[in-house]
């Protein structure tokens, strides 16, 4: 490429979407202050970060959504204030940090949606300051996280979305910074949470959409910090709850309609009764445990020939996963998450268009700060306005075949599917039956080839 024309005094760089193939880095050097490079959205299949040494104020590198398939790491140790690397939707199998081992203010590595299928946490363990890792969607089918004991600042782990059967936590034991631990959408049977019994700043447990059929939660009760924790989509038919009422700041047990809750006996003596357990849908159960043998009647059902919600024909490209775990719901007669992973569906595939078409500079169209600081997903409502808003002028560019009257079509299949797969709204339990969900597959299937089509324009 030409070289770059900034200003000397500049700290950012972006050269997001212009469809480069290739980059020297030694150009970098020029400029003495750059603290932020931005690469988002181009179509490196390789990057060499060699040359870039000389950037000594360089904080942070994005190369987001391109095609790369491998990335030299080893002259960024010499940056020493680097703090973030970034390479999100990308194609890379295999990451070498090694090179970059005992970084001294490394903090957050994002490998989101890679294909990832083995990662050695070892080169992690030395990084002092690293406090974020984001694995989700990945193909790792395995994972140690033995060396990562060492990291003592760490607060954020997210590995969903990855093939995982097993997971153990006791290399996190020590880990007493640890505020967040994310493992969804995985296939995990087992998990035991004793590891995390002494951790005095966890905040968030998620192990949503595994196959988990029974957890013991009594290792949280001195985890005072406490606020979330997340079952959802799992095979547990019963569950005390009784040790969350002993952390003061919890708010939320995300877990299914049909889970039968009970604590023991002595539950009564706690006072007040905490906001959240009085909302929760389902009755509590008070067990005297000492006399009594708890039995819940298991739930079986006829195996069938296996029909798809999706077809994987017709549907192809990002979150593949996710469409497997929407016809694995469909297949299990479980409606109610079939049309929850649908909405999900639809959701992240408007959120990747916004994504590669403005990136991290207005990351704000999809994304809200809470008071912690830390970044989460807006409301699908606000993101779907918000799509709308930059593209419903814009469409025809990308789509010449549509007409106005297919964009309005489009917009209410949107809002009526947005607002008819809202758990939130209508815990869906009244209405997501097989016949429901059959009779609005058609406008589903329509917005997600839409959608698709208008990915691939941007791409």
């Amino acid at each position: 490429m030409k070289s770059l024309k900034f200003d000397k005094d500049t700290k950012h760089i972006s050269l997001r979407g212009l469809k480069i193939t290739s980059i020297e880095f030694a150009q970098f050097s020029n400029f003495p202050f750059l603290n932020s490079i931005d690469l988002d959205s181009n179509q490196f299949d390789y990057l060499s970060f060699y040359g870039i040494q000389e950037c000594k104020r360089l904080e942070t590198i994005s190369a987001s959504f391109n095609k790369i398939r491998e990335v030299n790491l080893e002259s960024l140790i010499k940056c020493k204030k680097l703090e973030s690397l970034d390479f999100t939707e990308n194609k890379l199998t295999k990451i070498d940090f090694s090179v970059i081992s005992g970084h001294p203010n490394l903090k957050r590595i994002r490998l989101v949606q890679n294909l990832l299928t083995t990662f050695d946490f070892e080169p992690l363990g030395r990084m002092p300051k690293l406090v974020s890792v984001h694995l989700y969607n990945n193909q790792l089918d395995s994972i140690n996280l033995e060396k990562l004991s060492d990291c003592k600042n760490l607060m954020h782990l997210e590995l969903g979305n990855n093939p995982l059967t097993e997971i153990d936590l006791t290399p996190l034991r020590n880990i007493s910074s640890l505020r967040v631990i994310e493992c969804t959408n995985a296939k995990i049977s087992d998990i035991d949470l004793s590891s995390l019994s002494d951790m005095k700043s966890l905040e968030r447990v998620n192990f949503a959409s595994n196959r988990i059929r029974e957890i013991d939660l009594s290792p949280l009760v001195n985890c005072r910090l406490l606020k979330e924790v997340i079952l959802n989509y799992n095979q547990i038919q019963e569950l005390d709850i009784s040790p969350l009422l002993y952390c003061p700041n919890f708010q939320h047990l995300g877990i299914d309609d049909d889970l039968a809750l009970w604590v023991p006996k002595n539950y009564e003596s706690i006072k007040p009764i905490p906001k959240w357990i009085k909302s929760l849908k389902q009755e509590v159960k008070v067990i005297d445990t000492s006399s009594s043998e708890i039995k819940f009647k298991k739930h079986t059902r006829t195996r069938r020939e296996r029909t798809f919600f999706i077809d994987p024909k017709e549907f192809k490209g990002l979150f593949l996963d996710l469409v497997n775990e929407i016809n694995d719901a469909f297949d299990a007669d479980c409606y109610v998450c079939t049309a929850f992973l649908s909405r999900k569906l639809l959701e992240s595939l408007v959120i990747s268009i916004l994504q590669r078409k403005f990136g991290k500079k207005h990351r704000t169209y999809y994304l809200y700060q809470d008071s912690n600081g830390e970044y989460r997903t807006k409301a699908f409502g606000k993101v779907l306005a918000k799509f709308w808003e930059i593209f419903d002028e814009h469409i025809i560019q990308y789509s010449p075949s549509i007409n106005s009257k297919k964009i309005a079509k489009l917009k209410n299949y949107f809002e009526i599917l947005k607002n008819d797969f809202d758990v939130d709204v209508h815990q869906l339990s009244g209405f997501a039956d097989e016949e429901y969900l059959l009779g609005a597959r058609k406008s589903l299937m329509n917005l997600l080839k839409f959608l698709q089509h208008i990915g691939n324009q941007i791409r």
